[in-house]
This record gives C-alpha cells, sequence and structure tokens, in this order.
C-alpha cells in the first residue's frame, strides 16, 4: 500500500516504506506461526452449504477469514517484491525464512 487512509482520516496519506517493511514482516512472524501446524483451505460449495453446529460455523468462519488474510498478505507481499521495496530488507528476511 503506498497511501493509507482511515475513517478517522479519509483523506489518503503516504505510506513509509519503512513502516511497510515493517508491517510485512510482523505479518510474516504471524502466519510463520500460525500457517505450518494449521492446515486449511477454503470450503468447497458442497461443504459451505452443510448445516453445521454453531461452533463449527464459527470456527469455519475464523478459518476463512485467516485464509483471506494469508492471501491477501501474499498478494500484497508480490506488488511489493514487484516494485522491488522489500528487497532492501532480504537479509532480515532470511532471518524469519523456514528451516
Amino acid at each position: 500500500m503506498k497511501e493509507i487512509s482511515t475513517p478517522n482520516h479519509p483523506k489518503p496519506v503516504p505510506n513509509d516504506p519503512l513502516i511497510r517493511k515493517l508491517a510485512i514482516l510482523s505479518q510474516l512472524a504471524v502466519f510463520k506461526d500460525i500457517v505450518p501446524g494449521y492446515r486449511i483451505r477454503e470450503l468447497t460449495e458442497k461443504e459451505a452449504a452443510e448445516k453445521v453446529s454453531q461452533m463449527v460455523a464459527h470456527l469455519r468462519d475464523w478459518e476463512q477469514g485467516l485464509v483471506a488474510a494469508y492471501q491477501s498478505y501474499l498478494r500484497c507481499l508480490e506488488k511489493e517484491l514487484k516494485g522491488n521495496l522489500v528487497c532492501s530488507a532480504s537479509p532480515v528476511l532470511t532471518a524469519f525464512s523456514p528451516k
């Protein structure tokens, strides 16, 4: 995101590249902890149409939100890499790479 806005400040303001890098690294740390041990995927249409308990429905909603957030993170990361912004942080990124 080159510019950001909030409900309190609807006019977009430039986003600092360092802040973007730190945000990407923060998200990386969270996803690195969650994603490998939490195998989830998007529900099929058949699975989504099934009747399930309220507890399972809440869990599925949370899981689908996690999938959507991870996909959004990957798209954002791809855009940043295409813009060559994150490449200067590559020594830091290698510290977070899976072993």
